[in-house]
């Protein structure tokens, strides 16, 4: 299953993959500031990508029984991966991110899913 996956996204990406770094590990320390800016909390955070653009944009493969678009976009906010690419974001020190999904069921990649990560604060993050 693996190879069929890694062939598909091949089959897709192939040109671009070589202008990726992969398997990026962040380490950095979110905190959550007052009105006025105050450090209120600080949170140890670390992270790794799949794939980066260098001051582009953050990349995240997922495998899925997707089968449509509109399918991966409920997956992605039912399970909060735009939280988490927000967090790989602001670690990348970039704004895009984009989500690869690979459905199991057709057996091929379904077009990337962008996400904007510019917000300079996330509710899910603050509400810890």
């Amino acid at each position: 299953q693996a190879k069929i996956i890694a062939r598909s996204i091949t089959v897709s990406f192939g040109s671009m993959i070589p202008l990726f770094d992969s398997q990026v590990n962040y380490g950095a320390t979110m905190t959550l500031c007052s009105d006025d800016g105050t450090p209120m909390l600080q949170m140890p955070t670390k992270g790794r990508l799949d794939w980066r653009l260098k001051k582009r944009c953050v990349l995240d493969l997922k495998v899925t029984g997707a089968k449509t678009t509109g399918e991966m976009r409920l997956l992605i906010d039912r399970m909060g991966y735009k939280n988490a690419m927000w967090n790989y974001c602001k670690m990348a020190g970039v704004d895009k991110a984009y989500i690869i999904p690979y459905s199991v069921p057709l057996k091929k990649c379904l077009p990337p899913i962008a996400l904007d990560c510019s917000g300079k604060t996330n509710e899910f993050w603050e509400s810890l």
